[in-house]
């Protein structure tokens, strides 16, 4: 599945959320995850749809963030997966 295909329903049902009354949380953590994964790669989403593997680093992220309510608090519990999944497709290094 392409990131661009991915609607609120796939989202929801990825992170167990079973009611829509939090729509507007799970759309705003799902739009500021995606940003986070095209700044952190330098691709746009044209780019980033042909790593069908970033969608399911955007899911876990979403997932993360609707739980905990943060990415990380240190750089030590950066999710391990999203973070290498990620990193395959920095064009940004610095």
């Amino acid at each position: 599945m392409k990131l661009s295909d991915v609607s609120l329903d796939n989202v929801r049902d990825f992170c167990g959320i079973s009611s829509d009354t939090n729509d507007d949380m799970v759309q705003l953590i799902a739009d500021g995850a995606k940003h986070f994964i095209l700044s952190q790669t330098g691709l746009d989403e044209a780019a980033a749809d042909e790593h069908d593997d970033l969608t399911l680093a955007f899911m876990t992220l979403v997932n993360e963030m609707y739980t905990n309510r943060t990415y990380t608090v240190d750089t030590q519990n950066i999710n391990p997966f999203a973070d290498a999944i990620i990193g395959q497709y920095r064009t940004n290094r610095l």
